[in-house]
């Protein structure tokens, strides 16, 4: 009996400290990717289709790479909803309002300085926008980084054939980039 228990008593000793050997590393500051999500009106937010509470949802770290972000707004009855790429150890500040249906997502504390470019998008009528084929937002856009180096820019609206654009984002450089949808054209009268 009382070997048993040593037994038990080591093992979950080692169990233990493989948790907090795992914790430790996984939550290091130089690998953690922080995002902050704020909605005007506050509303309720899920990252890859799990819940994260109710806006403003601060600091949330999640692993780097591709998230899908999605605002509810129960006041206004509408959803709004994006996927970004989050790098390794940086801090997204991500705002939304759904009166203007502006979302913006700005890198905080860059420690990379110098390989980004500020992308400043506008279409007419207003669309959503992709990035090397993920949603990005919705025009306008008043300020976006993207890492420096070619990109294809893909806008797109329900009732007009998508605009594509492949750019050269410059490091530290800002780009405006505005694209207009053909109108549909009244059929002649004959």
């Amino acid at each position: 009996m009382m070997k048993r228990t040593l037994r038990s008593v080591v093992f979950n000793s080692f169990l233990a400290g493989l948790t907090i050997v795992a914790w430790a590393g996984a939550g290091r500051s130089d690998e953690a990717t922080r995002i902050t999500l704020r909605t005007t009106p506050p509303s309720a937010i899920s990252i890859d289709g799990k819940p994260a509470g109710k806006s403003p949802v601060e600091g949330r770290i999640v692993t780097p790479g591709y998230h899908r972000i999605e605002y509810y707004s129960k006041e206004k009855g509408e959803r709004f909803e994006f996927e970004l790429p989050f790098k390794a150890g940086k801090h997204f500040v991500c705002t939304y309002d759904f009166a203007t249906a502006q979302n913006q997502c700005n890198e905080q504390g860059s420690k990379s300085k110098g390989v980004t470019g500020q992308l400043e998008l506008d279409s007419d009528p207003p669309s959503e926008v992709y990035i090397d084929g993920h949603l990005i937002g919705r025009t306008p856009i008043a300020r976006y980084y993207a890492e420096s180096g070619p990109h294809t820019l893909e806008f797109k609206h329900p009732d007009h054939p998508s605009i594509t654009k492949n750019i050269d984002v410059q490091s530290k450089g800002r780009m405006k980039i505005r694209v207009q949808f053909e109108t549909a054209q009244e059929p002649t009268a004959k």
